[in-house]
């Protein structure tokens, strides 16, 4: 009974209750260095708070201690957009998806303007399960830059992962009118269509 308790009692991310499956397609991330490591007893940075520490915490496997520093350090800046996107990124190397969208998150508040940023953060909610905000951050990314490809097909993957076969079909056919250079990559996604859709081209 006193293990249940304690159980109860674990704080838990926001993103903690996202179903975990993975999604049919790849959406595009930058590459990360390297990923975190795991190890068995991490020991507390020393020091006051930073981003640094924080990354240092994961890294040595203390995720709960990482999650409750990350928290206390509240504000973060554009120029923190490319610890935290590092982060963002090895978490979702290590599949901890939820933690990893609640990093992003932070990463696309304190820079809104960032199209890289809501792309980063569609990707790790939708690894996470969590696909219609997922969407919405797509579409953000997008929304903020129209003349990047790699952002288009993303959006254009998850409408087919959700059916939506329709915008999915009128992006990639954008795609391969205004960017040339992915016509390959929009049409390997359109030959992936039901059979019945496929006609409707």
């Amino acid at each position: 009974m006193a293990k249940k308790d304690k159980k109860d009692k674990k704080k838990k991310s926001i993103y903690s209750q996202l179903p975990k499956k993975k999604p049919a397609f790849a959406f595009t991330q930058p590459s990360v260095a390297a990923e975190a490591a795991a190890l068995p007893e991490p020991c507390l940075p020393t020091g006051p708070p930073s981003l640094a520490a924080v990354k240092e915490l994961f890294a040595a496997g203390g995720r709960e201690a990482a999650l409750s520093m990350l928290n206390e350090l509240g504000e973060f800046s554009p120029e923190d957009g490319g610890a935290l996107e590092e982060l963002g990124h090895a978490l979702m190397k290590n599949r901890d998806f939820d933690t990893a969208a609640a990093v992003h998150r932070k990463w696309s508040e304190a820079d809104p303007a960032s199209a890289r940023a809501f792309n980063s953060l569609g990707a790790s909610l939708i690894s996470g399960g969590w696909l219609e905000q997922g969407q919405a951050a797509l579409q953000k990314a997008v929304g903020l830059e129209p003349n990047k490809p790699i952002y288009q097909l993303n959006l254009a993957k998850l409408y087919m992962v959700r059916g939506i076969w329709e915008s999915a079909r009128s992006m990639l056919l954008n795609i391969m009118h205004s960017h040339p250079e992915e016509k390959a990559a929009a049409e390997a996604l359109m030959a992936q269509f039901p059979e019945e859709e496929k006609n409707k081209s």
